[in-house]
């Protein structure tokens, strides 16, 4: 962590290298490797150590009910694939950009996301059956009246299959669809409150388990930024 955080993944993936020689279920160094080879865009090589979130306890990664069988790459036409979501609303909206990949190739495919994304993802993925529950639940209700299904995958191993390679990633304007009556209300209300250029900031992120003190600051710690009179905050 210290290598990594100076910012030396030649160093971290070294030494990490070097402990996974020793042992290889030591998956803390496998996660570790992992995000030190995507920081280079080591893609192919990345991915496969990123599954290692799965069987760490901290790592945000909650285990779901769900049995079916464990996708691995097999043809998806004329099957069913749950893609369930897994560590924080940010982790969700990233790795979902590779829904449209499953949808171009799967017979159809459930997407059980955060009750807090489910309206978004049903604009923006229209070709999928989306569901909205909670990580923690145990015994999803949906399941009593859901078809087939085929194959599951985690959301945020989507890339492992997807995006192996820096081409792999599609050029596009966009993969998510805002409410238009929102966007509508906002534009107004915006418009209405002068010329001077709008300026938003998040001051809070993270949880816990995730460095929350490092990627938050107080609010009264802005004050002089908010205080200035060139823009609307």
């Amino acid at each position: 962590m210290v290598l990594s955080q100076r910012g030396d993944t030649d160093g971290t993936i070294a030494l990490c290298d070097r402990l996974l020689q020793a042992n290889p279920e030591l998956h803390e160094m496998r996660l570790n490797r992992a995000l030190a080879l995507l920081k280079q865009g080591r893609f192919a090589e990345a991915w496969p150590d990123y599954e290692s979130r799965r069987v760490l306890k901290h790592s945000n990664f909650v285990p779901r009910p769900y049995n079916f069988p464990e996708w691995r790459g097999e043809p998806l036409a004329g099957r069913t694939l749950l893609v369930y979501g897994e560590q924080g609303i940010g982790d969700e909206i990233m790795f979902a950009s590779c829904l449209p990949d499953v949808l171009a190739q799967a017979g159809s495919c459930i997407l059980d996301c955060s009750p807090r994304l489910e309206a978004l993802f049903r604009r923006s993925f229209p070709g999928a059956t989306v569901v909205g529950v909670e990580q923690s639940e145990t015994r999803p209700g949906w399941l009593a009246s859901a078809p087939a299904i085929d194959f599951q995958l985690a959301l945020g191993s989507l890339p492992l299959h997807f995006r192996r390679h820096a081409a792999d990633f599609p050029r596009h304007s966009g993969y998510l669809v805002p409410d238009p009556q929102r966007v509508a209300h906002w534009r107004a209300r915006l418009a209405a409150a002068g010329p001077r250029p709008w300026a938003g900031f998040a001051w809070r992120g993270g949880m816990p388990s995730t460095r929350r003190t490092l990627r938050s600051m107080a609010l009264q710690d802005w004050r002089s930024l908010l205080l200035e009179s060139t823009v609307r905050w």
